[in-house]
């Protein structure tokens, strides 16, 4: 009877596990490269969709004009503030690194997550946010990267 039961929550279990999407890698380099050397890691990036340059950093740069420039989010940015990245800088750093290190790296390391934080209550974040999010940063880690034969080895996630 003990051995049954231990079957059935086994069964049980295996059921969500095979339930979950499968995971596929990023794409193997076709022919060797030359190697470099170094490295390249990159992490959360953070992008926030929802980011408007001139706004409020007490609304996470979404919404309301600041009533002071100090006060108001900036076109790349607006650092030590509760604000994530505008894509005009997660996508400037990218199509930077893209022209001139790209090159010059033997692989990239891609750690951290790519969701902005959940800090504005009148914007929640949503589950299918997050999944854009990661899609369209793998994205642009496959055109920048292993689209140049250059390996990237993602360990992605939140603390």
């Amino acid at each position: 009877m003990l051995v049954l039961k231990t079957f059935l929550v086994i069964a049980a279990g295996l059921g969500d596990v095979l339930s979950f999407p499968t995971q596929v890698a990023l794409e193997a380099p076709k022919k060797p490269r030359q190697l470099h050397g170094r490295f390249l890691q990159i992490t959360d990036m953070h992008p926030d969709p929802h980011y408007l340059s001139h706004t409020a950093k007490s609304t996470a740069c979404h919404r309301k004009k600041g009533k002071k420039s100090k006060n108001q989010a900036s076109y790349y940015g607006t650092p030590f503030s509760d604000c994530d990245s505008p894509f005009t800088l997660t996508n400037f750093t990218l199509d930077y690194l893209d022209k001139k290190w790209a090159s010059e790296v033997d692989f990239v390391i891609w750690t951290g997550d790519n969701a902005r934080h959940d800090n504005d209550p009148k914007v929640p974040r949503t589950p299918d946010e997050i999944y854009g999010l990661n899609r369209a940063m793998t994205a642009k880690m496959k055109e920048v990267f292993t689209s140049k034969g250059i390996p990237v080895v993602p360990s992605l996630g939140a603390s």
